[in-house]
């Protein structure tokens, strides 16, 4: 499998893990569609694919939000309400996704120092 399918495959069984808060998953599941903008999936199904990998108390906080259900929005509205979630969420970042954040700042930098046209670490990067 090329690395275009593998994060392909990322982006489409997508979940949000145990107890991580929403901006976490958000934020993940946007790192996934950065590492692949040739993914091809419309914003729409970007969007539905990401509402329905949260678990339902994620899912109830977001469709609290957009006073009904989220996917029933317009979706310039459902974009607005993730992204404003997500900074309000933020506010309050667990142990995990700092110490994630500071691991990936790290790889870049080896990669950026040591870059070749196959970086030993790039592997990494995928998980």
């Amino acid at each position: 499998v090329n690395l275009y399918d593998h994060i392909r495959n990322e982006i489409t069984s997508f979940r949000q893990e145990e107890d991580e808060p929403m901006y976490e998953a958000w934020e993940r599941y946007r790192e996934l569609l950065n590492k692949c903008p040739l993914h091809g999936f419309p914003l729409w199904t970007q969007v539905t694919m990401f509402y329905n990998a949260t678990n339902a108390s994620t899912r109830m906080m977001l469709d609290a939000s957009a006073n009904g259900t989220l996917l029933d929005r317009a979706m310039e509205k459902v974009i607005e309400i993730l992204n404003k979630l997500s900074r309000n969420d933020f506010q309050f970042p667990t142990d995990k996704y700092k110490i994630r954040l500071l691991f990936t700042a790290l790889l870049q930098i080896l990669c950026t120092h040591y870059s070749t046209n196959s970086c030993c670490l790039t592997p990494l990067l995928l998980n």
